[in-house]
């Protein structure tokens, strides 16, 4: 079996666990690895093998105790707000890599960020076995298959690049010569001194995840089961990219191809939106998840960390009464909390995620909305058919709020902040709009990952970010 790992690139023919996820991957039956001269030398192994990438970003890799990474199960979430946290919530956590993102002293031997690189470049690899092996794959899924590769690797590369790296500066036409990280884009099954690979810029590695997405977007198909990839969850990854370029035009576009595609539509209520065994009907891509196949069940998880239910979650993320403060009074928003059970009895807890069974909403049509309003509002021009204060009332609306007149970008990211509260897209915010943190710049060194001690000794080529 051709499992080859080398310091924290996980280089390997192919990854695949936890495959019982949705109906997609019933007939699959779950295991680890599989050799590679097999997996990818015809077209079901090639999608099997594609199903391993979704797995990946989803809960992580499985290892001796748990699994390693858990991306979009947990982390990419719950990093986000850790390291831009300030008074809206506490770590009471006893995880000590979780409490020095909180506390913003991490070293550059910080678990979280050693296990995420590991299971991103794992995921990344998958995708590239499966572009390399295209070839065989069944001409009436092919551009699927393909468009899935590219989709997962370029999300996953965003991923990184906001987390192990400077933010993007200097609007669209921005250089951005600081080191981003390596671009592996070819597949690798063996060892040898070409898997040195240094550090590309932060502008290269933009420019491949835009390749990639773009690409995606092309080939996917507009409609597919749940928990795969489409057109329109590529169109919504790339708004994610173009707000964060400060590329107005092409956010509020790619904003505009998903909510105008007639797929989507808001839940009546935004409880609604929580907390469901499958897609609700605002869900543009989301974890599936179900009781063989989470994230949840070692000791990892969004309801691990976030609930405090007994059997459920530890209660390690607090939410403090000052955050509630932003909602206003009748305000649907500020009734999803309660307080927790368990261990931590009478905390408040957010009730975004109750369940750790349950779909895991990576992006929402409610974004769509309030990034097309941002966009048009920045750049003076209107794309789709209403207004910035249209998108934003149509949100409100859904709250039981009524109506205002957007006059300020500041009341477009508050209502931001509200609806997309404990769902990581306030590191996001703080970073494009350059906000501190506390007493630290939105560039401070330690509002980033470090890279991991363990590559940085592996790989010569490798350089260290500031502050570790």
């Amino acid at each position: 079996m051709k499992s080859i790992i080398k310091t924290g690139f996980i280089f390997i023919a192919v990854v695949i666990s936890n495959l019982s996820c949705k109906k997609q991957l019933d007939d699959i039956k779950p295991q680890q690895s599989i050799d590679s001269d097999v997996a990818l030398t015809t077209s079901t192994g090639v999608v099997n093998t594609l199903f391993g990438a979704y797995s990946t970003i989803a809960y992580g890799i499985p290892a001796t105790a748990g699994t390693l990474g858990t991306l979009y199960g947990t982390n990419y979430n719950l990093i986000g707000e850790l390291f831009v946290n300030t008074t809206d919530i506490t770590w009471s956590g006893s995880f000590t890599s979780y409490r020095d993102i909180n506390n913003k002293n991490a070293t550059a031997t910080n678990v979280n960020a050693a296990n995420d690189w590991t299971a991103a470049y794992s995921a990344i690899n998958i995708c590239n076995n499966v572009e390399a092996s295209i070839g065989v794959v069944d001409p009436s899924i092919k551009d699927q298959i393909l468009g899935e590769a590219r989709f997962i690797r370029g999300i996953v590369y965003f991923e990184l690049i906001r987390f192990y790296a400077q933010p993007w500066t200097g609007g669209p036409s921005g250089t951005n010569s600081q080191a981003g990280v390596p671009l592996v884009l070819s597949p690798t099954t063996t060892i040898g001194n070409e898997l040195n690979v240094s550090r590309n810029s932060v502008g290269e590695v933009y420019a491949q995840i835009i390749a990639d997405l773009t690409s995606a977007e092309s080939l996917l198909n507009e409609t597919m089961d749940d928990g795969r990839a489409t057109k329109y969850a590529a169109a919504a990854f790339l708004s994610r990219i173009y707000l964060a370029q400060e590329d107005w035009q092409k956010a509020a576009t790619a904003a505009n191809t998903v909510i105008t595609s007639g797929h989507y539509r808001l839940v009546p209520a935004i409880s609604q939106a929580f907390n469901n065994s499958s897609n609700s009907s605002e869900d543009i891509f989301a974890i599936q998840q179900n009781a063989q196949a989470n994230a949840g069940t070692a000791n990892s998880g969004l309801s691990t960390f976030y609930a405090s239910m007994p059997g459920i979650g530890r209660g390690d993320v607090d939410i403090n009464d000052s955050h509630l403060q932003i909602y206003e009074t009748g305000d649907a928003r500020g009734d999803l909390f309660y307080e927790g059970t368990g261990d931590k009895p009478g905390i408040l807890r957010t009730s975004k995620w109750t369940d750790r069974f349950a779909v895991i909403p990576i992006v929402r049509l409610a974004e769509m909305h309030l990034t097309r309003a941002e966009a048009n509002f920045r750049s003076g021009q209107q794309v789709g058919d209403l207004t910035p204060s249209q998108d934003i009332n149509l949100i409100r609306g859904r709250s039981g709020l009524g109506g205002i007149t957007i006059t300020s970008v500041d009341q477009i990211l508050l209502e931001r902040r509200k609806e997309l509260a404990f769902e990581g897209d306030l590191y996001n915010v703080i970073k494009r709009t350059r906000q501190d943190v506390g007493g630290k710049k939105y560039n401070d060194p330690k509002l980033i990952y470090p890279i991991p001690q363990f590559e940085l000794d592996a790989n010569p080529n490798l350089i260290q970010n500031p502050g570790y």
